[in-house]
């Protein structure tokens, strides 16, 4: 049991320095884009602009986010504040 929870809380670690929070700006006619981030429980928010566009804030692996990196708006305090996350508990 104790050998599998430390494996256990080592991949939780691992996956959790994976993520990046990101705001992103989808156009409505990216519909299968969002589908995916809800897909993978990834949305945290969502508003619908009156322009058709989609302002959500996620938080991405990394396979997420390489795929919606154009969609990422240039608001580098988002991605920043999951980088610190993984410092952090490297640290411990």
């Amino acid at each position: 049991d104790q050998g599998l929870n430390l494996l256990t809380s080592a991949l939780k670690q691992y996956f959790d320095r994976q993520k990046h929070l990101v705001s992103l700006s989808l156009p409505m006619n990216e519909q299968q884009l969002r589908t995916l981030l809800y897909n993978n429980h990834a949305v945290i928010s969502e508003t619908f602009s009156p322009d058709g566009i989609w302002e959500i804030e996620a938080q991405l692996n990394n396979e997420l986010y390489t795929k919606m990196t154009p969609f990422i708006n240039a608001s580098p305090e988002h991605d920043t504040i999951a980088h610190e996350a993984d410092f952090s508990a490297q640290k411990t």
